[in-house]
């Protein structure tokens, strides 16, 4: 083995000194520098390659795993887990991110009854052969190359356990309205699906298998930069979703019974994306917070002026208005409460930035 001081004056004379300097050619016949030329050599650096061969070793390994269902492809930590109950044979379905190999087991199914190769692009799904045995689990293989994955004809969930990771997963279809409820305690998707751009939760219910009611209120989804969809409609204990900032929002369903909506830093959200199963009327707390394309006192005054509101605490920040104040007086009117930077409620109502008044106001308005 050559020292380190050889190797580098080694890619000095090789890739430096060619593409920055240039190489000289004599004139044998007068001795002199007859041109020089430059050659882009730099592109040729591959140091010692060791990232390129730790990434070809764990992949190639990985796929010899995948083919023959064996090593980590079937370790627990790389799957998903679920039980439940329904009344009708469930099916899914499975969109590849690349060549590789997805499958299934159970209590009455062995992997190799339903391992299959799935090309890059390809749909791959299972069926049932029955109705499962209440509590009956059930284990899906391959998910870190699973590109879309649709539970729509399964349903009944009453425990799911997103062990592993979904690194490639941008579409996730978990609910249905015309399937069984789904009976959860949690739904922990946090940073396993960082590519996720649609999501649909729809009938899916607080409970759990402890029968709490107030089970299954936050979906966290603060690990998910890239999700535009949300759908959340018959999802009636649902009280919280918690956003990634920055994420690129698009659209959002949600279910009755929706309390707290906090819109922090989603550039690409409009009022226009944000939906309601019936209305709003359920929403206790409002935040809005550096959302470019949202018209923050036109959503506060939709919100407000619902039939039944409950509104009862609003923060907004960011502010730049112009006015009588008749709005503003409408708001204390109303007895709204607020929201400081930290989540802490405070007793008045957050509204943070300036107001131009048109009209000056008599004092005892406001005092």
């Amino acid at each position: 083995m050559y020292g380190e001081v050889v190797f580098n004056k080694d890619t000095l004379y090789k890739y430096v000194t060619p593409t920055a300097i240039g190489t000289e050619y004599l004139d044998s016949s007068t001795n002199s520098i007859a041109y020089t030329k430059w050659n882009d050599q730099a592109s040729f650096v591959h140091g010692s390659r060791k990232a390129h061969r730790d990434w070809f070793i764990t992949n190639r390994m990985g796929m010899f795993d995948a083919r023959y269902a064996t090593g980590t492809y079937v370790e627990e930590t790389s799957t998903l887990n679920w039980k439940g109950e329904t009344n009708k044979i469930p099916s899914l379905r499975a969109v590849a991110n690349a060549n590789y190999y997805f499958g299934i087991s159970s209590d009455k199914i062995a992997l190799e009854n339903t391992h299959a190769k799935v090309n890059k692009g390809d749909s791959w799904s299972y069926t049932n052969s029955e109705i499962p045995k209440t509590g009956a689990k059930f284990q899906l293989f391959g998910i870190k190359e699973m590109k879309e994955l649709d539970f729509s004809n399964w349903g009944g969930f009453n425990t799911f356990n997103i062990i592993g990771n979904c690194p490639v997963l941008e579409k996730f279809v978990f609910g249905s309205m015309t399937a069984n409820p789904n009976v959860l305690t949690d739904l922990a998707i946090g940073t396993k699906m960082p590519l996720l751009k649609y999501i649909d939760i729809s009938n899916t219910l607080g409970g759990g298998e402890a029968g709490d009611a107030a089970a299954f209120t936050n979906l966290d989804l603060t690990g998910c930069l890239y999700i535009e969809t949300i759908i959340a409609q018959g999802c009636n204990n649902l009280a919280t979703i918690n956003f990634a900032e920055g994420s690129l929002v698009k659209y959002l369903l949600l279910p009755n019974g929706y309390k707290n909506l906090y819109l922090k830093s989603l550039p690409q959200l409009t009022i226009n994306g944000i939906h309601y199963e019936s209305n709003a009327s359920s929403i206790e707390r409002l935040i809005i917070e550096n959302c470019a394309k949202i018209d923050a006192m036109k959503l506060l005054d939709d919100i407000m002026n619902v039939e039944n509101s409950k509104l009862a605490r609003i923060r907004i920040t960011g502010l730049n208005l112009k006015g009588n104040g008749q709005d503003l007086v409408a708001i204390m009117n109303r007895g709204l409460k607020g929201i400081d930077s930290t989540g802490t409620a405070v007793n008045k109502c957050t509204l943070v930035g300036t107001y131009q008044l048109t009209t000056l106001l008599e004092e005892s308005v406001y005092n």
